[in-house]
């Protein structure tokens, strides 16, 4: 039996009914303990569980619930400024970069040496999935549940300083891009199959 699960995540009160011990053992951290109204309110159905099964044949139950739940955070984050995009994301000094690639790129291994390099300084935010939500000028990057099976998260969050786009070379660079190029490298690592009524709020953020 599903049992109902109140957190705070994104300066957002989420109600998740949900039986998955990934998301209970992930959402530990982020419990809210509130009789205030859900902003967010998430159930998978158990016949989506079985399609995300059938998608992917790594996945057991448990994973596939908390795969699609996150996959439901994202699609009602994106009614308060807010998505979800596919990186490594390490906070210093109250300032948050994300790092983006295609997995396997060596996300997680460059945000590990900002850790070793700057100690307590460098918080991970979240090594798989953080969320950003935009408010007035500035871009707030949070700690999110959906992390991966590695839990690599805090429930932290701070100011989005930089975008950074991973690549493999033989020599150590960075350079900036032009905004143009910047939307084509975002958009593959952010939820493409939005709903039609977030889709012109998704791409104005």
């Amino acid at each position: 039996m599903k049992h109902l699960h109140k957190y705070k995540i994104a300066d957002l009160i989420v109600e998740v009914r949900h039986d998955s011990s990934i998301l209970l053992q992930n959402g530990m951290k982020y419990a809210y303990n509130t009789s205030d109204k859900a902003d967010i309110e998430i159930e998978v159905s158990e016949d989506r569980i079985s399609k995300a099964l059938a998608f992917n044949k790594s996945f057991d139950r448990d994973y596939a619930e908390y795969f699609v739940s996150g996959m439901d955070f994202y699609q009602k984050i994106i009614p308060y400024s807010g998505f979800m995009i596919h990186s490594s994301c390490v906070a210093v000094d109250g300032k948050g970069y994300l790092f983006t690639a295609d997995s396997g790129v060596g996300k997680s291994t460059h945000t590990s040496l900002w850790r070793e390099y700057l100690g307590d300084r460098a918080v991970i935010i979240n090594d798989d999935k953080p969320a950003v939500r935009f408010s007035g000028d500035k871009f707030t990057v949070y700690g999110t549940p959906w992390s991966g099976k590695n839990d690599e998260s805090s429930n932290d969050k701070a100011i989005v300083s930089a975008l950074v786009f991973l690549e493999r070379g033989s020599a150590f660079a960075i350079e900036p891009i032009q905004p143009d190029k910047a939307v084509s490298r975002i958009l593959p690592q952010m939820l493409r199959y939005i709903r039609s009524e977030n889709a012109d709020k998704q791409f104005d953020l």
